[in-house]
């Protein structure tokens, strides 16, 4: 199962000392312990921070490059087959359910205590996602996912843009009803390399913050007592038309 738990960050250590050419004995004189000791915290899925931050000082690397490496590493795109994503789009609500547990990185308690629902329910919910071979349902609702922990559901180009375009409207509608949150948009004049070129951009902040977000999951899911964070959500949408099309005849 593949989640944050240490294993990327490894990996991401072991790579940086093959690049620099030390070997695992010079390294273990620097940290004045045996080789053996050195083998035995790589053969570990996980590292503690002092050990971490000790082999970053003798490679000259930052610890927060070595952490951005692990999570681009893990940051695996899942794909729902035909199956799956036709169940969604005929129960969407089984997909928001899915998003939230494993996109979102929330415990089935805090959706359980969030949306108030009855042990049944969160049951049926389980069990339905157990079938489509999305998790593996355990005793008293323990989980984990077949593929490993969700970082991103491709949605482009499938059915489940439908579900995507109606939660947009869902959101767009909350933020104007709850007054809440931030809604900004531009009209531009571009030509299309400049379209591309805006979009990339825009990608580039989506991707650098998504890292950033997937750390704080994987600290909160530690209960890391220093992080603070909360789900936002953001939108970009564009096309080629103004926003203003809405003007009438009048006789």
């Amino acid at each position: 199962m593949k989640k944050y738990d240490g294993t990327f960050l490894v990996r991401s250590l072991q790579k940086q000392i093959k690049q620099s050419g030390m070997t695992y004995s010079v390294l273990a004189k620097k940290m004045e312990m045996s080789e053996a000791g050195i083998k035995k915290i790589f053969a570990k899925s996980d590292i503690s921070l002092a050990r971490a931050l000790q082999i970053c000082d003798l490679l000259g690397v930052e610890l927060t490059e070595l952490i951005q490496d692990s999570v681009a590493e893990m940051s695996v795109v899942t794909k729902l087959n035909e199956k799956q994503q036709q169940f969604f789009l005929n129960h969407p609500h089984y997909f928001h359910f899915f998003m939230q547990l494993s996109y979102e990185q929330k415990s089935v308690e805090g959706i359980q205590k969030q949306y108030q629902l009855s042990d049944r329910t969160v049951f049926k919910y389980l069990k339905k996602l157990d079938d489509l071979g999305l998790i593996e349902l355990g005793a008293k609702n323990k989980i984990h996912f077949i593929k490993g922990q969700v970082y991103r559901i491709q949605t482009t180009g499938t059915n489940l843009e439908k579900i995507k375009f109606q939660s947009s409207h869902r959101f767009l509608n909350n933020l104007e009803n709850k007054k809440h949150g931030f809604l900004g948009a531009g009209i531009f004049d571009l030509t299309e390399s400049e379209i591309e070129n805006m979009k990339s951009d825009i990608m580039h902040v989506h991707d650098t913050y998504l890292k950033k977000a997937q750390l704080n999951r994987a600290r909160r899911k530690r209960n890391d007592q220093r992080i603070a964070s909360q789900t936002y959500s953001f939108m970009f949408a564009y096309g080629p038309e103004t926003l203003f099309n809405d003007i009438q005849p009048l006789d």
